[in-house]
């Protein structure tokens, strides 16, 4: 899809989570179910989005010598998945248009700074234009979400 991210992250990004056994089963069967062009091409577009972002984090900490990865935690859900799960299934993560990622290839005390930057940079008024939040586990920025929803902002 892009330099970095393929069309795999969007769909197998459950061993991320540890998702197992007979609820790998099913989520699988549902994306395959779910998969269409529409939700392919919205992938694409957040992509080209992360894409931007990790090209700019590797500008931003040359230290690293452009090794700085985005991996997706999060991406394409089926409204079945959602509705299995217990959530409402409206989020933008059924229409391929959410993403929730974090970092890799930074040391373990870099990991919030770097965190932190990305956070500021799309959070600034001239930023993302569309749904962002993040997740803090334990004190620490875990994961953030990006979608091309409306514009709001909001923390697990």
């Amino acid at each position: 899809m892009t330099k970095n991210f393929s069309f795999s992250e969007v769909i197998n990004w459950a061993k991320w989570q540890g998702i197992t056994g007979s609820n790998l089963t099913k989520l699988n069967g549902w994306i395959d179910e779910a998969m269409t062009d529409e939700v392919k091409a919205n992938a694409l577009k957040i992509a080209q989005h992360l894409q931007t972002i990790r090209d700019d984090v590797n500008k931003e900490f040359p230290q690293y010598n452009g090794k700085i990865g985005i991996r997706a935690v999060s991406w394409f859900r089926p409204k079945k998945w959602e509705l299995f799960r217990g959530r409402s299934g409206a989020s933008q993560h059924i229409t391929g248009h959410g993403v929730d990622f974090i970092v890799t290839g930074v040391s373990s005390t870099d990991y919030p700074i770097v965190m932190k930057w990305i956070w500021d940079k799309l959070n600034e008024g001239t930023g993302w234009h569309g749904g962002l939040a993040r997740l803090f586990k334990n004190n620490r920025l875990s994961f953030i979400h990006i979608d091309l929803g409306r514009k709001r902002r909001w923390e697990y």
